[in-house]
């Protein structure tokens, strides 16, 4: 077959199947192509996980007290649980706590009922008010207890024990459970012989563990003779990671 015959075949050719598309696509008729074949996905993900623990020492602490009083009247219950307070605050201004860090929570006055003769009569009041105290340095909690209960505070309802800095740990986690996510990720890429290409989504979550009060007394107006002594130890922060990859 001569040259011209070759161009020849080819351009009848190149015909043949540009006609046989165009009756294809008239007809409806869908031709059986696997397009996975041709083009790469760049939608199919590669999600990996990493954990991150830091151990952090707490350097602050919040102390939950109480005081209540009971009386014939409101003035009276008032009055009684406004002089521990102002004591108490006092007190504590003294050891360097900011007023700020001094909050009222809670503050009631309820009446005392007397059922006895079937018919309802009050007998007298109860005042109670809480505060919360912020406590930093935490070497002062337990000046601050100690101080609380000389001042005539009967309800100490527990110590929690918080890290001031906190951010600067739960980064410091999360670098490492981003780094263990990458170290999984490059391992299994290896191992199943897949290519690792640009990281698409990033997730996080933050562990809030529940911290339980510390309870140290309840109820008691006695004089404590022996100091507080209240141990911090320590808190472990973690952070879970989540990194998708998109597969090449």
């Amino acid at each position: 077959m001569n040259l011209k015959e070759k161009i020849f075949s080819a351009l009848v050719f190149s015909i043949s199947v540009f006609f046989l598309l165009f009756l294809f696509n008239q007809l409806g008729i869908n031709l059986p192509v696997r397009l996975e074949n041709l083009i790469t996905q760049k939608n199919e993900l590669f999600t990996v996980s990493g954990e991150g623990k830091v151990v952090a020492i707490p350097d602050l602490a919040y102390v939950s007290l109480g005081i209540e009083k009971q009386g014939v009247t409101v003035i009276q219950v008032q009055q009684a649980v406004n002089d521990v307070n102002n004591r108490l605050v006092e007190k504590l201004r003294s050891l360097g706590i900011k007023k700020e860090d001094i909050q009222t929570e809670n503050y009631q006055i309820l009446p005392q009922y007397d059922w006895s003769s079937g018919r309802q009569k009050i007998t007298g009041y109860q005042a109670l008010t809480t505060l919360k105290v912020k406590v930093y340095p935490l070497e002062k909690v337990n000046q601050v207890i100690d101080e609380a209960t000389s001042s005539g505070v009967n309800q100490i309802y527990g110590v929690i024990f918080d890290i001031k800095d906190k951010e600067k740990y739960l980064a410091e986690a999360r670098k490492k459970a981003a780094d263990e996510a990458k170290k999984k990720a490059i391992q299994a890429a290896k191992i199943t012989g897949f290519r690792l290409g640009k990281i698409v989504n990033y997730t996080e979550e933050i562990p809030t563990d529940e911290i339980y009060p510390r309870y140290l007394g309840m109820g008691s107006t006695e004089k404590i003779e022996q100091k507080t002594e209240v141990q911090p130890g320590s808190q472990e922060i973690k952070v879970r990671v989540n990194l998708s990859y998109q597969i090449e």
